[in-house]
Order: structure tokens, then sequence, then C-alpha cells
């Protein structure tokens, strides 16, 4: 539901800024398939996904029709995605159903009626699949320490009997469990709980950059200023015949590439990265497309090494300090609170040394990517930890120190 969700939006952006504004969504979603890699790779996911629901919802209502078309279009997937066993027996499987209506009529009917899952209960929408009841059925015929000895355990060979006859006597006895005349998710609080989940996913998403949209960089920003009165972008400067200059070559070389905005996507994105030249020409050309991001009553400071944009021309060679020269900057013109995105653990640092002289109410760093992103709050740490913290992170390794043999960041603190 999010990717989708997701592939809406990104629709309705290409609508508002296109001048056809008659572009349906099956035949944008063609036309985006064919010039993305990445967007036809999140389509098929949601084709896959959609694909197992419809299979999953044909066995617990349940639907024969459904269940036999949804199985004709898994087919071809199995075939795509090398499965061997499911691409030799399914498609006998698909024929034999199909063949039902002529060989065998009655069988045809019955399965019509339903009959083709076990309904254990009298819940709606709650069918099981023959597999899925054997593997239940084996689950209650095996002891705890397995099937294996079972005929040496008295105790262990009388349980499933015992079931049986406990199940038997029920039926005849007319005893009923309480049957709800609704699934038990069918609620507003499941699906308040799922549109939420859904809203969550979806925001996670546009934060790091709808995978649908034909830019991804541009509307980054543009979801920042939904919650901040500024955002400023600065890129590394890259300065001939420095200190990192010669680190940086011990990394290794790749190829010069003439960046352009038509430029496609080097396959080899580390090799790309590894020549200076080549980020600095991307560099510009992004600093340059965040010139055209408008916002009402939102600031936007894109920083390239050619341009001085704030005071006076800031001559660091790296971003890490410079970007707490924007955060002050930032303080000073009325910005109160300020939140700091890195993966840098020397920026960490450095914003704790500098935070008390910042002059904000709040400071914040988004540090990592994905799973390991976490946000530090700097008022928590307190004025001992943050004078501590600069030494011992320069003595137990850093950019440009070694670390001690056998003693971590955890064990040295």
């Amino acid at each position: 539901a999010s990717l989708y969700v997701l592939q809406i939006n990104a629709w309705k952006a290409y609508m508002n800024t296109s001048s056809d504004s008659a572009v349906q969504l099956s035949e944008w979603v063609e036309m985006r398939s064919k010039e993305s890699a990445q967007f036809l790779y999140w389509y098929q996911a949601i084709v896959l996904q959609t694909l197992f629901l419809m299979l999953v919802h044909s066995v617990w209502e349940p639907n024969f029709d459904m269940y036999l078309d949804t199985l004709t279009q898994i087919c071809p997937w199995v075939f795509a995605l090398d499965h061997v066993h499911y691409a030799r027996l399914l498609r006998v499987f698909v024929k034999t159903l199909r063949d039902l209506k002529i060989r065998l009529p009655k069988v045809h009917e019955e399965f019509m009626k339903g009959k083709f899952v076990i309904q254990k209960t009298g819940q709606p929408f709650s069918s099981l699949s023959d597999d899925h009841v054997h593997e239940q059925n084996n689950r209650n015929v095996k002891p705890d320490g397995g099937a294996v000895g079972l005929l040496g355990s008295l105790n262990a060979l009388s349980k499933p009997e015992i079931a049986r006859m406990v199940n038997e006597f029920g039926e005849e006895a007319g005893i009923t469990i309480n049957q709800h005349k609704s699934h038990h998710e069918d609620t507003k609080a499941f699906e308040k709980r799922f549109q939420q989940h859904m809203k969550d996913i979806v925001d996670v998403f546009e934060e790091e950059g709808n995978p649908f949209q034909e830019a991804v960089f541009q509307p980054i920003i543009v979801a920042q200023l939904w919650t901040a009165s500024r955002v400023d972008v600065i890129f590394d400067k890259y300065v001939p015949d420095s200190l990192k200059a010669e680190t940086r070559e011990k990394h290794g070389t790749g190829n010069r590439v003439k960046v352009a905005s038509a430029t496609p996507i080097p396959k080899d994105w580390n090799a790309f990265l590894q020549v200076d030249e080549n980020k600095e020409e991307l560099f510009k050309i992004l600093s340059e497309d965040l010139v055209n991001v408008q916002h009402q009553n939102k600031t936007v400071i894109s920083i390239h090494h050619h341009q001085h944009l704030i005071q006076k021309a800031c001559h660091h060679d790296e971003v890490d300090s410079q970007m707490l020269l924007h955060a002050k900057h930032a303080a000073s013109e009325g910005h109160r609170k300020t939140l700091i995105r890195t993966v840098n653990s020397d920026v960490v640092i450095i914003a704790v040394v500098t935070f008390q002289r910042m002059n904000v109410a709040k400071l914040w760093t988004a540090f990592g990517v994905g799973k390991n992103k976490c946000h530090i709050q700097y008022q928590t740490l307190g004025p001992e930890v943050c004078l501590a913290l600069p030494f011992w992170h320069a003595f137990t390794g850093c950019d440009t120190v070694s670390s001690f043999a056998g003693h971590g960041k955890k064990t040295a603190w």
C-alpha cells in the first residue's frame, strides 16, 4: 500500500510539472519503466506483492476463480526468478485445475463453492489451504522431542487420539466456540493503526527520496522544507596538493567522466567517486539545481566552493567544520532549533565542542544511514561529557589517528 501511495504521489508531481496533463497513470508507468531501471524495480515489487496478496485473499475468502487467475499470473514470475521446482510443477497444477470443468465437472462445481480449501472454524475470511492444514496436523502429531521415537512413548502416542475424541465429543454434544460475524482484524482500531503505519513508511520514503520520482535529490530538499524554515546544503571541496588530497589518492583511482545533466549514472559508482573532478562537477550541477527550489516563506542556501554567499569567504578544506559555521549563522538569523545531517563521526564531535557557543536552543545531529540512523541531542549530554568527547575521539581513533589494538570506543570510554 505504501509503495502504491508513493507511485501515485510521483505521478501527481509529474502531472503538475508536465505540459501534457492528459497522461494516464498506466501510460506514465509504461513510459517511466522504459526510462528508469529503479522505477521498473519498484513497480515490479508492487506487482509481485499484489499477486501474493491476491493469492492469500483467494484462499481465505475462498474464491476459486481468483485463485486460478492469480496462479496463472504468477507462473511467468517463477520462471523469471529461476524457481526451478515451482516452474516445473506450478504450470502442471494450473493446467490440471483448468481442465477440471471438462474432466471432473462435479469436483469443479464443489471447488466453485469454496471446497478447494479447508474451513476449520466458522470465522469469516479464515480458510486454510490443504498444505497449511497438513502442516498443522503434523505439528499436533509430533511430541516435544519430534516424531522420532513416537511409538516408544505411550504419552506422546495418545495425544492425537485424545484430541480426536475430545473434538468428536464436542461435536456430538453441540458444543461450539463463540463465532464472530466479522474477521478479528475488521475493526476501526486496526484500520487506524494500519493507516498510521502506512503513513509512517511513506514519510520515511519521502524523506529519503521517492523511488518513483524522476528527480530524487531536489524532492528530498523540498520534503525537508515542510518542517524546516531554512535548509543549507553544503558540498565538499577538493583543494589540490592538500593533505586530504594525498589521503584520497590512497583510496584508489577511477575513470574521469564528463559530468552533465544528461550524463547517465555510472555503473561503477565507487570508481566514479574516487575522482575528485567527477565529484566537483556533480556537486556543481546539484547546487545549481537547488536554486530552482521554491517554497513559500522558506530559505534554501546551496553552497558550491566557488561561490561565497554568506558573510566572508570560507576557506575550510572539508565540509565538517563548515557545516557548523552555517549552523551558527542560522542561529544568528533567529533559527533557534538546528538539525545537522551527516554520516561523519567527526562532525558529531565538532558539534559537541561548538554547541555551547552557537547560541541555539536545541541542536540535533542525524547521524548514520538506513536502520543505523539515530538522532543525537546535545542538550542531554551535559557540559562534562561535551568537554571530554573531542579528546577521547581523537585519542581512540578518527580520520587521521589510528586506534589502540583491542580497545574500541566503548572500552576506551
